[in-house]
């Protein structure tokens, strides 16, 4: 999708009464007009925020915070850097870190770290998550791993480390509780090691209550209006119509199409 592209579904998702936009991906501070996109979306919601693998956002940290981002996500699975290069193929943690701490000092704030537990590969590094995420004043946000449009099922039943118990371990030390009414979590107020750390928990597998407080509806980066993010059902074309003329009426057609085409992935059997 070309800038032009995505101004337009800005102005026609926020007809359609969208108030918050995330910028995700792949990874969005590749493209380059990023800043760009990150401003229009300010001027058109009320909220804009970001997920990113932060490689890259020591550079754009301030001309993020300059052109509206409110808030940031940073994806970070471990602290020890072989560990770190093996789950992501690269060697760019020191990169990561400086940018998380760039973000904190330009104020965006608050920033979550998005961990993915793996069974058998960091969940032993939790404690120095913990920890990192204390000495910043950042959420560490925990997620289930799952399946995605049906996919990866071999690297689910290798992998997927469940965060029930470790929820509860949460939960019967927290210093207070709060709820996040998206996905129906929870997040907790930690006392660690002398500090407090905030940790928000994701989990998804098989929880109805999940899909029934999801609100979101999101967008391919080749214009695909998408309900559900488990599952390509109800995908609608955006794209395809607006590079061929269609009115504002017919687009904002199309984002009811696709939002009363959502259904709750799991349901209760």
């Amino acid at each position: 999708m070309t800038t032009a592209d995505i101004r337009k579904l800005f102005e026609i998702a926020s007809a359609a009464g969208i108030r918050k936009l995330k910028i995700t991906g792949g990874e969005p501070l590749i493209r380059e007009d990023i800043i760009n996109l990150v401003r229009m979306g300010s001027n058109t919601f009320d909220e804009v925020s970001m997920t990113t693998n932060g490689v890259l956002l020591a550079s754009h940290a301030r001309d993020l915070g300059e052109a509206g981002l409110d808030r940031i996500n940073v994806s970070l699975d471990t602290l020890d850097p072989k560990l770190y290069e093996s789950i992501t193929g690269s060697n760019e943690i020191d990169r990561v870190v400086q940018g998380i701490d760039k973000a904190l000092q330009v104020g965006l704030e608050p920033l979550k770290i998005n961990t993915v537990l793996l069974n058998g590969v960091n969940v032993s590094h939790l404690p120095k998550l913990l920890d990192f995420a204390a000495s910043r004043g950042a959420t560490l946000q925990l997620i289930e791993l799952n399946l995605v449009n049906g996919s990866g099922g071999e690297t689910l039943r290798k992998y997927f480390c469940p965060l029930r118990e470790i929820e509860k371990w949460f939960a019967a030390r927290a210093m207070r509780v709060e709820k996040n009414e998206l996905h129906d979590r929870n997040k907790y107020a930690i006392p660690f090691n002398g500090s407090t750390v905030s940790v928000e928990i994701v989990r998804s597998l098989g929880r109805e209550s999940f899909c029934m407080n999801c609100t979101r509806i999101r967008v391919t980066s080749n214009g695909m209006l998408k309900p559900c993010l488990m599952t390509r059902d109800g995908m609608t074309d955006f794209l395809s119509p607006l590079r061929v003329g269609a009115s504002d009426g017919e687009l904002l057609a199309l984002f009811e199409e696709a939002i009363r085409s959502r259904r709750p992935y799991w349901v209760a059997k």
